[in-house]
């Protein structure tokens, strides 16, 4: 349950969004997709990314909400105004507990949390080494978390001019066509529509080369408000949750 009354009143505050306004507002999603099939053939089960968490909350970073304000200080002021009421729920966050039976479902439209189950190369041959081999060893390796740390944060700066029906983007990114082609198909426009600038980039190591929910955000945002957007990523949250 998200209350966003007292956010609204926050001096400098222009707007506050959840998920129910993106409902009403089109509904721009992430639409999963990954390019692979299961082993067998079978098409991934890859649920669509919500901008916004709806009914339910499913990773530190998780948005729940977007404030729009004059500044960031008052847009810092405005979301921790936001109110917000959660039910905690089973969680796992272990991959491989994931799978095991019983485990909490992130997606109801994923079972056992599979979202796909590939290998590549000739399975049959490399079997057939294994079992005929005069040595087998086995070991199992555990990654620990790793932070990716750019020397700049992700960012956005985004408009919408109504007399074109265009998006003007700009984003530091690994390649402006992913991320031109990721805002075009969350926001159901054609490619046309939106032109993404990315200028010289200081780092990345892979993680802006997506369309983030933020820059989505920020576009979408940034027609209703009738006004350009920016979004800066914090080192903190940067962080904790690219």
């Amino acid at each position: 349950d998200i209350d966003s009354t007292a956010a609204l009143a926050t001096p400098g505050v222009v707007a506050v969004f959840s998920a129910a306004d993106l409902a009403a507002g089109g509904d721009p999603v992430i639409p999963g997709g990954f390019g692979l099939k299961n082993h067998d053939g079978t098409p991934a089960r890859l649920p669509a990314r919500p901008l916004l968490a709806g009914e339910r909350v499913r990773h530190v970073g998780d948005a729940v909400a977007m404030v729009v304000a004059h500044s960031r200080e008052a847009a810092r002021d405005g979301a921790e105004c936001v109110q917000v009421n959660y039910q905690e729920l089973p969680a796992v966050v272990d991959a491989a507990a994931a799978l095991l039976d019983g485990a909490p479902q992130l997606f109801d439209e994923v079972p056992h949390n599979e979202g796909l189950h590939w290998y590549g190369g000739d399975r049959n041959a490399v079997d057939q080494v294994m079992q005929t081999a005069h040595h087998v060893t086995r070991i199992r390796v555990v990654n620990n978390r790793v932070v990716v740390a750019p020397m700049e944060t992700r960012g956005v700066l985004a408009s919408f001019d109504p007399g074109s029906a265009r998006y003007t983007v700009h984003a530091p990114s690994q390649g402006a066509n992913d991320v031109k082609s990721g805002l075009a198909a969350a926001l159901k426009v054609a490619v046309a529509d939106i032109h993404v600038l990315t200028p010289d980039v200081g780092g990345a190591f892979g993680i802006k080369i997506p369309a983030y929910p933020e820059y989505i955000l920020a576009a979408w945002a940034a027609r209703r408000v009738g006004r350009p957007v920016k979004w800066t990523d914090e080192r903190s949250e940067s962080f904790l949750s690219d």
